[in-house]
């Protein structure tokens, strides 16, 4: 769901902050696993049968997009609350 990638990183972003501050992860912990997302997003995007899977996950979401899913449902809450996540 392209339409909704910048909502990801936000929420991916709150989740990485949550776990320096709740004292999980320290900083470098947490930007050596984002070199390695980046990395495996990298090397799955050369990889046939990922892409193929990929094409099939596509069709699957064009699918529930037809239908009342709750994929459409706005959560003013959770929005609310990750627009206050502080600028590390």
């Amino acid at each position: 769901m392209p339409e909704r990638a910048d909502a990801l990183i936000v929420r991916g972003r709150a989740f990485w902050v949550s776990r320096m501050i709740c004292n999980v992860h320290w900083l470098s912990d947490v930007e050596a696993g984002r070199a390695m997302d980046a990395a495996t997003v990298v090397r799955l995007h050369g990889d046939k049968v990922f892409m193929l899977d990929m094409e099939a996950a596509k069709g699957e979401m064009a699918a529930l997009r037809g239908g009342d899913d709750m994929l459409s449902q706005d959560c003013e809450v959770e929005t609310s609350a990750l627009a206050e996540i502080p600028v590390l």
